[in-house]
């Protein structure tokens, strides 16, 4: 359910078949450029340069929600200023899409999601799911592992056609749905209410995924407001305790609603931070860059001045050798492994003491220096 329209872009359309077509909106990105020699060696010299991308971000709406709502238009706003690709679309039967909302299920739309990255992405993916998106995106993580860099799951609802539908029902809607093959159910979002077709509830049963491991090895940011009616935040500590990866983290926004519309700014910045953490989980320090991660931390290393050293995180402003700034201002007092923000303490008032190329080759390891040793540069 949308809050916020964005008209601002005319859809594609992708087709899958049978007169079946999808609609999404692709916005491209920019490559960064990670600064290495073509044969490994000096880095502050810097004689060739080696283009990088950060993973895209791909957005799965809700339960009868389409592309143009302010997640989706947001997510399109940090993306263009990160330089990330990003793509969003409308499940069969949902916003500009063809097909009818009544003949869908989640099997059809986590196929249609499937689809999407397959055909309209390129490299690894961040999946951010909102409500039905969020379990959306765990059945496109499962069946494409190695195209996902990282899942940000909004309010998600995994399992909800069983837990917060079927659960809910007394013994005559059921017995109505089973008749009839269809129910209205109220809805705070419409006077029209939600149509639940015995096809959705039956077809969810076969992708239930809560009542075992869920057999994923990326980072996962999980975002959910205390006051959801729709799907309770307990849900999401659920969803966290069945993930099998060890990266798993959960924000509670206290007297946020489902669609989080009561604290829009905050969980605007906590989503932003999602994504940004799953970047430096996985974006800038893949595989195949690692071995210049490693010469350009020893060269740098090499140049920084002994006055500058490594303290834990939790150093406080009122310790000698902490950055000036009160703790509400400063990174390097907030950061946690994995953020993005990590070293942004020590680039910002240290930095004079580096030649231009070594910072500027340490910035560009800002989340490896956060997330390997929960430490931080001071000076």
């Amino acid at each position: 359910m949308n809050d916020a329209i964005d008209p601002a872009f005319t859809p594609a359309r992708m087709a899958l078949g049978d007169g079946v077509s999808i609609a999404y909106h692709r916005q491209p990105g920019k490559s960064h450029v990670a600064e290495a020699s073509s044969d490994g060696g000096d880095v502050a010299g810097m004689p060739a340069a080696r283009p990088a991308k950060l993973p895209g971000v791909m957005f799965l709406g809700g339960f009868k929600s389409d592309m143009t709502g302010s997640k989706a238009a947001y997510l399109a706003e940090y993306c263009a200023a990160s330089g990330q690709d990003y793509i969003r679309f409308d499940y069969q039967g949902h916003g500009a899409s063809s097909g009818g909302f009544e003949e869908g299920s989640i099997g059809t739309w986590a196929s249609d999601a499937i689809a999407v990255l397959d055909n309209l992405t390129e490299g690894p993916q961040i999946l951010v799911g909102s409500s039905m998106g969020g379990w959306l995106m765990l059945l496109t993580a499962l069946a494409r592992p190695d195209q996902v860099a990282g899942l940000v799951g909004i309010a998600p609802a995994p399992d909800f056609t069983e837990d917060l539908m079927w659960a809910q029902m007394d013994e005559a809607t059921r017995r109505t749905l089973l008749d009839t093959g269809r129910v209205v159910l109220p809805s705070a979002y419409g006077d029209e209410g939600y149509v639940i077709t015995r096809k959705l509830i039956e077809d969810g049963r076969r992708h239930l995924l809560l009542g075992s491991p869920i057999a994923l090895d990326v980072p996962v940011r999980l975002l959910h407001g205390t006051s959801d009616d729709d799907v309770p935040w307990e849900l999401s500590l659920r969803l966290a305790r069945t993930l099998t990866s060890g990266d798993v983290a959960v924000t509670l926004v206290k007297n946020g609603d489902h669609r989080l519309s009561s604290r829009a700014s905050y969980a605007k910045g906590v989503a932003r931070r999602a994504v940004r953490s799953n970047c430096a989980s996985t974006g800038w320090t893949s595989a195949q860059h690692r071995p210049f991660w490693n010469r350009a931390w020893r060269k740098a290393s090499d140049e920084v001045p002994t006055r500058m050293r490594r303290v834990p995180i939790s150093t406080s402003p009122g310790q000698s050798n902490s950055c000036r700034k009160s703790s509400s201002r400063c990174a390097m007092t907030r950061s946690r492994p994995g953020a993005i923000s990590g070293l942004m303490c020590w680039r910002s008032h240290s930095m004079r003491a580096l030649s231009a190329k070594t910072a500027k080759a340490m910035l560009l390891m800002c989340p490896r220096g956060s997330r390997s040793s929960n430490r931080v540069w001071i000076g």
